[in-house]
């Protein structure tokens, strides 16, 4: 088997085990839905959207692996859930607050790690910004990892990421390929 074969393979697997939970997730919620709750990044959604949620959550599944797989050594893990990434902004923690607002800022990208800035360059852009908590902004530890500088634009009192001035993390990938086989 040669690279891109094994690459395809687990495009594959990602897409059926996705595929899986978004079938239990359907039938956990009777006959005929009208709504649903998305696996792995929560929210209720209308099951006229399937087709619109469902690359979000292969999305946020490999960009939960990539983290896991070369994530930032100074990061907890990453929160994909949308319950879990506000638990995270909120928590008093640091390390897990700032990875918890670079976890919304990435939901707000559809979980695209390939359209999205580097965790590093985020977190300066994030010390830098003056909508930071003040005690993430002022805490001693962040300061000295990130050196506060607007390195990209961060936008709304969310602290998004404009993905336009964005620098690449990974070769991008074209929207046909995100919604392979999802419709």
């Amino acid at each position: 088997m040669n690279m891109d074969e094994l690459g395809q393979a687990a495009a594959d697997y990602t897409l059926r085990f996705v595929e899986e939970l978004l079938q239990d997730s359907l039938k956990a919620e009777g006959k005929n839905p009208k709504h649903f709750t998305a696996p792995l990044i929560g929210g209720r959604h209308q099951f006229k959207k399937i087709a619109q949620i469902r690359p979000r959550i292969w999305c946020a599944y490999v960009a939960s692996t990539w983290w896991k797989l070369g994530g930032p050594r100074w990061a907890p893990e990453l929160p994909i859930h949308c319950d879990d990434i506000a638990a995270a902004r909120q928590d008093e923690h640091p390390w897990r607050g700032i990875t918890g607002f670079f976890a919304g800022s990435l939901a707000a990208a559809g979980y695209n790690v390939c359209i999205h800035c580097e965790p590093g360059d985020y977190a300066a852009s994030f010390m830098a910004d003056e909508r930071a908590p003040e005690h993430l902004r002022n805490h001693p530890e962040l300061r000295r990892a990130f050196v506060p500088q607007p390195i990209v634009k961060l936008k709304t009192r969310y602290l998004i990421a404009s993905t336009a001035g964005c620098v690449p993390i990974a070769p991008a990938a074209t929207p046909e390929v995100l919604t392979l086989g999802l419709e």
